[in-house]
């Protein structure tokens, strides 16, 4: 029988609820290539919260143990880089709001500086491949025409006068990384005050200003990966069904006996006819974001009318009404909150 606990990841403060009626022990190892290590051990009181405390950054596997039945359940490992992270933040608003605006001004950031927080990024996206590989991939991919022209121009340069500047192409690996990071936390923040904490601890409201004013928009890697977001829609056909029986049925072989529709023409407003008796359900997929508006044809929001779930795995968002249809043909808008 698994342990009663609850593991909770918020405000970047990691805690553990112990809901059985007796204590559990909890052992705390730290996880290289080489080795495991135990780095804290204790126990949490029936009903107490634990609150999990990581001095350095790293990967990091947590242990429960039954205190009477001595059952053993290990979580999945947790990815501590709040260090990491905050550093490249903080040398992101240096690198783009730490210099005067100043035609003749040189720049006032070191080469160093420039290739420091360029590895924080790549280390940051491959410490955490799996949550970021779909944003890497976009970079990669966006970014081809902008190494075709300025690098090998830049070679150009160099045969020429003897040196080059790669500036503006660590400039804009640096933004869209840094716009990664950022929204890939927001979506995943479960309530406005995290979305709230999330956007104060990126200082989004300063650093996307200071990469505007140099012509990036670290709102831009969204609408990249976005780009071929698809809508699935269909209809239940017993009514006693609901987003519980739905939920099971969510894989990729699945969607593919699915009408389909790019989102772009829910974001205009689309018509859909329904023919059975039962809930009517949206999945959208792939996308990073979790939060929609549902609107009608009156721009009502409706979008409390609909039980909602998302798809890690298959970078999916899932909508099935709460109230059953009948046979209509009802116009639906959609809009991602990024």
């Amino acid at each position: 029988m698994a342990l009663a606990y609850t593991y909770l990841k918020y405000k970047d403060v990691h805690t553990i609820e112990n809901q059985e009626v007796v204590p559990l022990q909890y052992s705390v190892s730290k996880v290289t290539c080489d080795t495991e290590t135990v780095v804290s051990t204790g126990t949490i009181l029936a009903g107490a919260t634990f609150t999990l405390n990581f001095k350095v950054d790293g990967i990091y596997r947590v242990t429960l143990t039954h205190s009477i039945t001595s059952e053993t359940e290990t979580l999945s490992d947790v990815f501590y880089y709040f260090n990491l992270i905050t550093s490249y933040i903080s040398n992101i608003q240096s690198i783009f709001c730490g210099c005067t605006p100043c035609d003749e001004c040189e720049d006032c950031n070191e080469c160093e500086d420039y290739l420091k927080t360029l590895v924080q990024a790549l280390a940051y996206t491959s410490l955490n491949e799996s949550d970021y590989q779909v944003y890497v991939e976009a970079i990669n991919e966006e970014s081809k025409c902008l190494l075709n022209d300025s690098v090998l121009c830049s070679l150009i340069e160099e045969k020429v006068r003897g040196n080059a500047s790669y500036k503006d192409v660590i400039l804009y690996f640096l933004a869209n990384y840094y716009g990664a990071f950022y929204f890939r936390e927001k979506f995943l923040a479960t309530n406005a005050e995290e979305v709230a904490y999330v956007t104060t601890k990126y200082k989004y409201l300063t650093i996307s200003k200071c990469m505007k004013k140099a012509g990036l928009n670290p709102a831009d890697i969204i609408t990249v990966v976005e780009a071929n977001t698809e809508v699935y829609y269909w209809q239940l056909d017993n009514t006693d069904q609901d987003i519980t029986n739905v939920i099971p049925l969510i894989t990729e072989p699945y969607l593919t006996t699915l009408p389909k529709t790019p989102f772009a023409d829910f974001e205009v407003g689309k018509i859909v006819p329904y023919t059975e008796i039962g809930r009517i359900c949206f999945a959208i997929s792939p996308t990073q974001v979790q939060d929609f508006v549902i609107t009608d044809s009156l721009n009502n929001d409706i979008t409390d009318a609909f039980d909602v779930d998302y798809n890690e795995d298959l970078d999916l968002a899932l909508f099935v009404s709460k109230a059953v249809y009948s046979y209509s043909t009802i116009y639906f808008k959609f809009k991602k909150i990024i």
